[in-house]
């Protein structure tokens, strides 16, 4: 038995969540807040792990993994993300990857899980945590350079803080801008 109440084998089974697993989940913004916050408290006290962003590039676009962990948790990951031109591929997302979760003690493979929705959400979580030590307590607009995934989940997680009132959005997509 592992972590919070994960049941299994090490190295006999890798738990796969889908991008619909993910969503299915529907852990609250706020949920996902408090661990980033957590996440940075343990930054500053020295006992999370993380190297800088290891990249590869390619003709269509590049390749980047990125790992961490905390001293005092069950697990440590990676998230390996490619990263292409939308024109490319027919209107597919553009940014893709996967999360591979390991055991902290043995090594051992845990879960492999789509990085989309926790991608998203987790950037989000990130400029609320910031804007909740930064940001004046009335702020009322925000702006957006991009409009796509992590656009819509900022102004999710803002708008839980913040009485929104104005929004400015930019894209290299005019359409895409409007839609958002």
């Amino acid at each position: 038995k592992h972590g919070k109440g994960i049941s299994m084998k090490l190295g006999s089974e890798i738990l796969y969540l889908s991008r619909a697993d993910i969503a299915a989940c529907d852990v609250p913004l706020e949920d996902v807040e408090a661990s980033v916050e957590a996440m940075f408290a343990s930054k500053a006290e020295g006992t999370a792990m993380m190297k800088p962003k290891l990249a590869l590039h390619s003709d269509s676009g590049w390749f980047l993994a990125m790992i961490g962990g905390i001293k005092d948790k069950d697990f440590t990951g990676m998230k390996w993300v490619g990263v292409t031109s939308t024109q490319t591929h027919g209107g597919q997302p553009h940014i893709n990857g996967q999360i591979v979760i390991n055991d902290f003690v043995t090594g051992m493979p845990v879960a492999v899980m789509d990085a989309q929705w926790i991608t998203g959400v987790r950037t989000a979580a990130i400029s609320a945590v910031g804007a909740k030590y930064l940001a004046k307590k009335d702020s009322s607009s925000i702006g957006f350079v991009a409009c796509g995934l992590k656009a819509r989940t900022n102004l999710d997680a803002l708008r839980l803080r913040y009485p929104l009132k104005s929004l400015k959005a930019y894209s290299r997509r005019k359409e895409k801008a409007e839609t958002f």
